[in-house]
């Protein structure tokens, strides 16, 4: 995600040569064992990491008597800057989401963080680098759940795999009656409010957790003068911003949803910028509308991608034959067992699961984070599909994790299963979004329409956020963008100009989504990598695009206009340098 000369050589050599940090599970670590805190008090983690638990309020506007007084926890992990010797100075830290939104900051830092470090530290500035789990979600507290007992869960998700996969299919009023029923209920039970006395999801919108990161910028420069024994006077949780260039400003990298959420601080904030990496990015006009569309023009390209990478590399690949003559005789061969399926489902059953079918669209699903994520992935996929041509599917079944099983369904899940994601994600989704409550089942089939046209396997959308009865008080629609950057950290200004990266194919973030977003914040330019899949930093290591992110995280340097990199790796073949995954 981010690398300047000497410092990528150094990088690429310590990869070559110094053991890989050891892979953290989530569960391992018993986030109870930290008590929230008004300031941040980090405690040692997962080995070499620190985690804290932030106290912020529910409500910033101060505005519900419900819950005034009330607070939530958030979870935050951080890596500690690798300084190594006295030329090396601290650049600071840099806060990373991941996106979703539901993802988790905390996996994400685990799986990702050593990685994202290399790439932005140079030779002698060195960066902290954090992440956190915004409200609601993984191990941030109250649970930003729906159900109040894993039982309920259990039939609930039972109940949702017996209907149609992938979304609404049938468009007539009896059948779009009941679907719209359908969701209205869960979005009914998600508007109840918990053991807490307050509905979590109402106050889990983007811009409240936009001012939760401003409150941890301030927490941050507290603790860093409190450790330079210039402590200054604790201020209260919902204490007024202030204003100047003395003010803490902010370091961050987003990716995906997470582009939406720097947009959101950075336009909400503009002053208290010091850094923003945008990558794969979201239109922010675009989605406070439940028009999926606008997201993915470029699916189907990024599908092919795969058969043709398959093809390209023959036998590497477990569903190339001898006798495909071209990349689409294998995308025929899944095209075959889709229908096969679709025309006779599969049953799929055990002592102790839930029994339900396997249909063609589960194909489709199965391919998605390949698609995400290219490297490594697509050759995993390769191998479940080919399992799946010969008959065998329980690799595809296990994939996609058909048959729940209900063994233990009355037990409590621990916070690192995080079953609730679905559900975190609906809730900022939804109360993003305009309100779109009265709208008619013809206005829907329109929409429908449209999406699906754009691309069939991504385009079978639900209308849960047509139904979502709860509207979050505190939201942020714009205007979007940021006034000329300015060194000198003047009040008002961002301290250098947002850097926005894009994949040249991207199935649900297209490179245009980039280009049109950075029109609105003065002076960024947009970095394409000639890779395919979701987001620059996840599709393939590049050390051009490395270098020139570092070189802005050291300097602000800024590209110049068009500049194109291209990625170090493809699927199928070895790649030498580390890369990055999906937090989940």
């Amino acid at each position: 995600m981010i690398p300047i000369t000497t410092a990528v050589l150094a990088w690429l050599a310590g990869v070559a040569s110094a053991s890989q940090p050891k892979p953290h599970d989530a569960g391992e670590f018993n986030w109870k064992s930290i008590s929230p805190s008004r300031d941040l008090h980090f405690s040692s983690c997962y080995d070499e990491f620190q985690c804290a638990r932030l106290i912020v309020p529910v409500d910033w506007l101060d505005e519900d008597e419900a819950v005034r007084h009330k607070t939530m926890a958030i979870a935050i992990i951080k890596l500690a800057a690798n300084i190594t010797s006295p030329e090396q100075t601290h650049g600071g830290t840099m806060i990373i989401n991941p996106g979703g939104p539901s993802d988790s900051g905390i996996v994400e830092l685990l799986r990702n963080g050593h990685y994202l470090q290399d790439m932005i530290d140079s030779d002698h500035k060195r960066f902290e680098v954090m992440s956190f789990d915004p409200r609601g979600m993984a191990f941030s507290t109250p649970r930003g759940d729906c159900f109040q007992s894993e039982a309920a869960r259990a039939l609930y998700d039972s109940q949702m795999l017996g209907t149609d996969y992938g979304g609404v299919k049938d468009l007539s009023d009896k059948a779009l009656t009941k679907e719209f029923a359908l969701e209205r209920a869960l979005g009914l039970q998600c508007s109840l409010p918990g053991a807490h006395g307050y509905v979590v999801q109402a106050y889990m919108s983007t811009a409240s957790v936009a001012r939760d990161i401003l409150h941890m910028v301030d927490k941050l420069d507290e603790l860093e003068k409190k450790t330079t024994t210039t402590a200054t006077a604790p201020k209260g949780a919902q204490e007024p911003l202030g204003t100047g260039s003395s003010m803490p400003r902010l370091q961050y990298l987003g990716t995906s949803y997470g582009t939406f959420l720097g947009n959101t601080f950075a336009s909400m904030f503009p002053g208290r910028v010091k850094r923003m990496i945008l990558d794969g990015n979201i239109v922010p006009e675009d989605w406070l509308v439940n028009d999926w569309s606008y997201n993915i023009p470029d699916a189907g390209t990024v599908i092919d991608y795969f058969y043709q990478s398959c093809f390209n590399a023959k036998s590497k690949c477990a569903i190339w034959s001898k006798d495909d003559k071209s990349w689409r005789d294998i995308k025929v061969k899944i095209t075959d067992l889709r229908n096969r399926l679709d025309a006779e489902p599969l049953p799929i059953y055990g002592k102790y699961t839930t029994p339900t079918i396997l249909v063609g669209n589960h194909v489709a699903a199965a391919l998605m984070d390949p698609i995400y994520v290219p490297l490594g992935r697509h050759e995993k996929i390769a191998g479940v599909l080919a399992e799946a041509l010969q008959g065998n599917y329980t690799a595809l079944a296990t994939t996609l994790g058909l048959g729940l099983d209900v063994s233990d369904a009355c037990e409590p899940v621990p916070d690192a299963a995080y079953p609730w994601m679905g559900l975190t994600n609906r809730a900022v989704n939804c109360g993003d979004k305009n309100d779109q409550r009265n709208m008619t089942f013809d206005e829907w089939r329109v929409l429908w329409q449209r999406v699906h046209d754009t691309n069939e396997d991504l385009g079978n959308m639900s209308p849960e956020c047509i139904v979502w009865p709860i509207r979050p008080p505190f939201r942020f629609t714009g205007p979007f963008g940021t006034p000329e950057a300015d060194a000198n950290d003047v009040e008002g200004r961002p301290s250098a100009p947002v850097l926005f990266l894009t994949n040249r194919y991207d199935p649900v973030t297209p490179m245009r989504s980039a280009i049109s977003a950075s029109k609105a914040h003065a002076g960024s330019q947009v970095v394409v990598q000639n890779s395919v899949g979701h987001c620059a930093t996840l599709a393939s290591p590049s050390r051009c695009t490395a270098k020139i992110v570092r070189r802005y995280m050291d300097t602000g340097e800024m590209p110049a206009e068009g500049t194109v990199c291209d990625g170090d790796c493809i699927p199928f073949e070895d790649c030498p340098y580390p890369k990055a995954d999906l937090p989940r």
